[in-house]
């Protein structure tokens, strides 16, 4: 194996790792909305700590692979790959939830304006992608404003600082997405050569272990908490998760159970994984299944059957629903 391959396994590794995190917090979610979970359950506590950096992970990973592809080839010719790869499953997957929520009677008010918003407000869990490429547009604007300087990155990390700030102040649902996020993917900018440093200084496993032991620490005192919603302790669980996730991903012994595959697949398991969590999730319940059953049942089919579909769609050479096929 390539010295590039290893490197990109551990990525792989810890997308999945947060891929499967994010199926078990909807899911989570899912058992406390239907009323499955007891009120002596910490939900908030443990669905905050999830939430507070599972998507964070994917900001930084996803930020340290456009920066290293914009090192290569800065151009037009990037930024529209990367336009068509986010966007267009926003969209279909957008139009289908909706569908799919309107026609069941979650959405009786206004369907129609619900397909709209779609244009100009992201539902759900769509949220990421339009983000992540809002981010990707900046990261390249800051780089042909400062036309290539180091002083870029910087500068973009000093504008992620300032809306991460003022993110607080305001009710726009879309900009806080954005300015909630943009110091993850700032900071993943900033250590584009992560995997070099990585594989030229191998960390050593003890210090990895620390990270995970830390992080440990900091959830089991957060958790029955709630957790902390000021300026400072969510950045402070996010970083230290997204060490952790990284820290893990480089510990894993591979083998059958690596989560590089779901890593690699992670945003086919994104953009569908609600609708198959939910579907199973709503018709097992109707057999009286407790909330642990449902949760592992309920996330197993939020990250199997998304690759099931994904792979029916290759067999019948129908790839629309996840991609643009390249002409």
């Amino acid at each position: 194996m390539s010295a590039e391959a290893h490197r990109f396994d551990w990525m792989d590794r810890a997308r999945g790792i947060a891929m499967v995190l994010i199926v078990v917090g909807h899911v989570w979610n899912r058992l406390w909305k239907t009323g499955q979970l007891t009120s002596a359950l910490n939900y908030e506590g443990f669905r905050d700590f999830l939430y507070s950096f599972h998507v964070p992970v994917f900001f930084f990973i996803s930020a340290i692979l456009f920066a290293r592809s914009w090192q290569r080839a800065p151009g037009p010719e990037l930024l529209k790959k990367r336009t068509v790869q986010l966007l267009y499953p926003y969209f279909v997957w957008s139009l289908l939830q909706t569908a799919v929520e309107v026609i069941s009677g979650s959405v009786s008010e206004n369907p129609v304006g619900e397909f709209l918003r779609i244009l100009y407000w992201p539902r759900a869990h769509f949220w990421f992608l339009p983000t992540l490429w809002l981010l990707m547009m900046m990261c390249a604007g800051f780089y042909k404003l400062f036309k290539g300087k180091n002083t870029w990155v910087k500068a973009f990390g000093a504008l992620s600082l300032v809306l991460y700030g003022l993110n607080r102040e305001m009710d726009i649902t879309p900009f806080q997405d954005l300015a909630k996020n943009g110091i993850y993917f700032a900071a993943g900018v900033a250590c584009v050569n992560l995997p070099e440093r990585l594989e030229t200084h191998p960390p050593l496993k003890a210090g990895l272990v620390g990270i995970l032991l830390l992080f440990g620490l900091i959830s089991w005192v957060w958790i029955p908490d709630g957790g902390t919603t000021d300026v400072l302790g969510q950045p402070l669980l996010a970083f230290s998760g997204i060490s952790a996730t990284l820290s893990l991903a480089c510990l894993w012994p591979g083998g059958k159970a690596d989560p590089r595959l779901l890593g690699r697949k992670s945003l086919v398991i994104y953009v569908a994984h609600i609708l198959a969590a939910y579907a199973v999730m709503d018709l097992l319940s109707r057999f009286g299944l407790g909330w642990q059953l449902l949760l592992v049942i309920g996330t197993l089919a939020g990250v199997v059957l998304p690759l099931v579909l994904d792979a029916l769609c290759n067999r019948l050479r129908f790839p629309w629903l996840f991609s643009v096929p390249q002409v």
